[in-house]
């Protein structure tokens, strides 16, 4: 696969700003109407040169196409800048960019070399592959596998005649050709480093809100409240039916069945709301932290150097205490507030 088979789902390099303000408005890292796109991009440059040898001329392309990536990446960064969001470059090893790919969105992948740079735009993923965005502002789904292909293909390619000449002697065919390929790049291909992905991710310090939401926070801290009512609830029930099966003297075996099953089905709840309640815990806690940290890198020195060690190490105490008792005291009020509604029924 190439950025061939990607074609109309690519943004040209020139349209960076729309690709970016596109993804953030549909992912809705930014409130509508903050983007505004233009279909105008500037005309690359044509530079003649003089005839060079081979080996020059490799050398020129490499220099070439590192400027030209680190030029993309400034307009990504530029762009989500500008929009009051952060691009994120992250680095993979070849063996792991396909699960990478399949976490990422929303992102922006540089394809392409230096002389057809070109962008795919990931909105998210689907049982069947990945969701892109296309320039005319549609969604497709393309294949996890697909993406890969093109965003590895400069690292690919010289191998790939190799392979192939292989699986040919081999007389693989289908399904299984295709994993016999891939086993092999990824034998040879382990040592690389794959670049051009950018991760589209609210501020740290924006909307704390937002950034809450995009971490998957309050879908969690719903299944939290949903799962401990449950459990809570199915608790009530069973001991109201043994209570009332030993007011009213009556040994009912089916009444104490009845009784052990709702027990045991407290088991899983209790260990689903405590692992809800856990993973909430840290994705608020991480949210935190990055806020921390980029209102450090935004002290001034002068400051921080008045401070000393001792002011320093003071205000990382009050920050954990902040963490651990802002989280963990949300938890109790939260986890009471619907053991007291509980309670104001039965009664």
């Amino acid at each position: 696969m190439s950025t061939h088979d990607l074609a109309p789902y690519l943004w040209p390099a020139e349209r960076t700003a729309d690709a970016v303000g596109s993804l953030a408005l549909r992912a809705k890292l930014v409130p509508r109407g903050s983007v505004q796109q233009t279909n105008e991009g500037k005309a690359t440059e044509q530079l003649t040169t003089e005839p060079t040898s081979n080996e020059q001329q490799t050398t020129e392309r490499k220099t070439s196409a590192r400027k030209a990536n680190a030029r993309n990446a400034e307009s990504i960064r530029v762009a989500a800048l500008g929009l009051g969001i952060e691009a994120c470059p992250v680095v993979a090893d070849y063996p792991d960019v396909l699960p990478m790919l399949r976490r990422a969105a929303p992102a922006v992948l540089e394809l392409g070399d230096s002389a057809t740079q070109s962008l795919l735009v990931l909105l998210g993923r689907t049982r069947s592959g990945l969701r892109v965005l296309r320039p005319d502002g549609e969604t497709s789904i393309v294949t996890a596998e697909v993406v890969r292909s093109a965003l590895c293909e400069r690292y690919e390619a010289p191998l790939r005649a190799g392979a192939e000449r292989l699986l040919d002697r081999l007389s693989l065919e289908g399904k299984r050709r295709s994993r016999v390929r891939q086993t092999f790049l990824d034998e040879h291909l382990t040592g690389i480093r794959v670049e051009g992905v950018h991760l589209l991710r609210p501020s740290p310090g924006g909307s704390f809100r937002k950034r809450l939401v995009q971490a998957g926070v309050s879908s969690r801290f719903a299944a939290m409240v949903l799962t401990h009512a449950a459990q809570y609830a199915l608790w009530i029930v069973a001991w109201a039916l043994i209570g009332r099966s030993a007011l009213v003297g009556r040994d009912d075996p089916g009444t104490l069945w009845a009784w052990g099953l709702l027990l045991l089905t407290l088991v899983p709840l209790r260990a689903a709301a405590s692992w809800f309640q856990a993973t909430v815990s840290v994705r608020i806690g991480a949210a935190l932290k990055e806020r921390l940290v980029q209102g450090a890198t935004r002290l001034d020195p002068d400051e921080v150097r008045t401070l000393g060690v001792g002011g320093q190490l003071g205000r990382v105490i009050e920050s954990e205490a902040v963490e651990l008792y802002a989280i963990q005291g949300g938890f109790l009020v939260v986890l009471a507030a619907i053991e007291l509604v509980f309670a104001t029924w039965v009664l």
